[in-house]
């Protein structure tokens, strides 16, 4: 355990020593980023033309889900926030947990442990708050430029040290409803903040929105604003100098038999330049899901119901590198720097046609690579080039019992397609 926090630790003192030395940069680049208009339908559509999608430097970890981001990662493991709402890390090297709490008289059992990020209540009957505030509220999160960030139950964003000593509320980006529903993006000491489930089911038209915050909540800008019915904003992810996003419009009608179906639309690949502020479509085609190789200048997207293409950003072309069945409708994709991963399992519990819930990994020319099985209703969170995750059903090493947890695998033995809990 000594090990594990003298990393943590040495990660937190790399980070203050790179911020001490960069701060008047970033300072002097937040300062002169100019405020535009918010993007509307109209603009959406106008095309935008890319001629690079070299990266900057910085790692946003683009590679996760949309869909449910309980797992994020450092530079030597990962944090989760555990059933009892500990922070949690994971060690990569040591495969070990630990609760995030240095205090040297504590005994990480209670609400006064640093890692402790639950509602007290829990814990102590007597300190029961209606109007409380705990971090832990959706038990996502995500870790950017040495910190970790979350939603409160408040609907703020929550600022916390890695090794979990410190922790502050920045601005409130949002109305908490207990979902899972508003996720994050990064870039340059700014906060992307879009609810990946908007105003699907709905038959009103509804305004979805990317909204940016700057990380000390002085400044707050809407960028996109999409007036759909039954729609929603997706896939928001930094790449370099530009954030990618797709849209999506859902709704249930009767067919000829009289029988539900549901209606999937998707409206292509957008792009938003951080330094313009100009907005556009990259790409028109019903994208459920793409990722970036930075150093090929590669696109990977997945076309609803026909497969992977690749789209090369030098020559302009797309091309269909992998055919989908019936089994995998839609999908995410991720891209770790080796293979790209597809995932069925939203398509599987959607359309629950019987379909096994699995990760398909492909090389860059589309050969299929594995097949790793996630189990019924499990959810594929991808990952970075050394793990895989998954919100699971596992058995409980604590209990004896099956229930739901962050799950990983290591991808240099991704074949096996073992899967070992996190609690």
């Amino acid at each position: 355990m000594k090990k594990i926090w003298k990393r943590i630790m040495g990660i937190t003192f790399g980070i203050i020593t790179l911020s001490m030395a960069a701060g008047c940069g970033s300072k002097q680049q937040a300062e002169g980023l100019k405020t535009y208009d918010a993007a509307n339908n109209d603009a959406l559509e106008q095309p935008l033309q890319i001629d690079s999608v070299k990266g900057n430097g910085e790692i946003y970890q683009a590679y996760w889900s949309d869909r449910i981001h309980t797992v994020a990662a450092s530079d030597y493991g990962y944090y989760y926030i555990s059933d009892d709402g500990f922070l949690m890390y994971f060690d990569k090297n040591d495969k070990e947990s630990i609760k995030v709490c240095a205090k040297a008289d504590c005994n990480h059992d209670n609400i006064d442990c640093n890692a402790y990020l639950g509602e007290k209540s829990k814990y102590d009957r007597q300190r029961r708050d209606d109007d409380e505030e705990y971090f832990a509220a959706n038990k996502q999160l995500y870790v950017y430029n040495g910190k970790i960030y979350m939603i409160t139950s408040k609907g703020n964003l929550a600022e916390i040290s890695l090794d979990g000593s410190e922790r502050k509320t920045i601005v409130q980006v949002c109305d908490y409803d207990g979902s899972t529903d508003v996720k994050l993006a990064f870039y340059n000491q700014y906060v992307y903040v879009y609810n990946s489930a908007g105003n699907v089911g709905s038959k009103e038209e509804h305004t979805e929105t990317i909204q940016r915050f700057s990380l000390d909540g002085k400044e707050h800008t809407t960028i996109v604003e999409w007036n759909v019915v039954s729609g929603a904003v997706n896939n928001v992810k930094n790449y370099g100098d530009r954030l990618y996003f797709t849209t999506q419009n859902y709704d249930i009608q009767k067919n000829e038999d009289g029988k539900k179906q549901s209606l999937l639309q998707y409206q292509g690949l957008y792009g938003y330049e951080h330094k313009t502020g100009k907005v556009g479509k990259i790409i028109d085609a019903a994208i459920t899901g793409y990722a970036i190789d930075e150093q090929n200048e590669k696109i990977y997207y997945f076309v609803y119901k026909e497969g992977l293409y690749v789209y090369d950003v030098q020559t302009q072309q797309s091309e269909k590198i992998y055919a989908t069945d019936e089994n995998c409708a839609l999908s995410e994709v991720s891209y770790d720097g080796n293979y790209i991963y597809l995932g069925t399992d939203y398509w599987c519990a959607m359309s629950r046609n019987g379909a096994e819930f699995k990760d398909i990994v492909l090389d860059t020319k589309g050969n299929v690579i594995c097949q790793i099985p996630l189990g019924e209703f499990s959810y594929s969170l991808f990952g970075d080039d050394e793990y895989l995750f998954a919100l699971m059903s596992l058995t409980s090493e604590k209990t004896g019992k099956k229930k739901m947890m962050n799950a990983y695998l290591e991808k240099k033995d991704m074949q096996l397609g073992e899967w070992h809990g996190l609690e």
